[in-house]
């Protein structure tokens, strides 16, 4: 359960800065969760290269090129707020914040190129976190997205969507009633099919 939550972070970053990495996930995830060292360090070593590149063209975080590395953890960390810490790992959290934010990116009619929703969905299911509680808190929720870090201004701070695999963009900020739609609809389809259709 630990290793799949911190490999929450390696799918993340697949899926915001490179498809090849996401198809590559993909492929060797048998050895990366038997813990076969050439398989764990080519994927940590691809984490490493991309999130560097990512801060060192904005090493001040000026321009809000750093807010990609936020996908999937302003709604994971109201997650874990609201759930009570302790329920969900992390990772698990932060996994069904990307499966929220995949779903928005869907209702905006994105993720059309050929293969993008099911290879986003194999990778969040290889992930296995648990379903997204139906007794969530959702005042606690609500006030932990206005606390969170890249906040901006009078609305959630939930604005990095995908447009494509390996191309994810900001500017596109959800309200709370859209972040709660789409949290039930992935709750429910988890409740009906016992898995993580995350975009179908």
């Amino acid at each position: 359960r630990d290793l799949r939550s911190g490999l929450a972070e390696v799918v993340k970053m697949a899926l915001v800065f490179d498809r090849s990495f996401a198809r590559g996930l993909r492929d060797r995830w048998p050895g990366i969760l038997a813990r076969d060292p050439a398989a764990l360090s080519w994927a940590l070593r691809r984490c490493v290269e991309l999130k560097a590149r990512v801060v060192s063209a904005d090493e001040r975080d000026l321009e809000g090129r750093r807010e990609l590395l936020n996908f999937g953890h302003t709604a994971g960390h109201g997650l874990e707020a609201a759930a009570g810490y302790g329920r969900f790992r992390h990772g698990e959290a932060v996994a069904l914040g990307m499966a929220l934010a995949l779903k928005l990116s869907e209702h905006r009619g994105w993720l059309k190129q050929a293969g993008d929703r099911d290879l986003a969905r194999d990778l969040l299911a290889r992930l296995s976190p648990p379903p997204w509680p139906c007794d969530l808190d959702w005042k606690m929720f609500a006030a932990s997205v206005g606390r969170d870090k890249k906040r901006r201004g009078s609305r959630s701070s939930h604005r990095n969507s995908a447009h494509e695999i390996g191309r994810t963009q900001l500017g596109y900020r959800q309200t709370l009633l859209r972040l709660r739609q789409g949290a039930l609809t992935i709750h429910w389809r988890l409740l009906l099919l016992d898995r993580l259709p995350v975009l179908q």
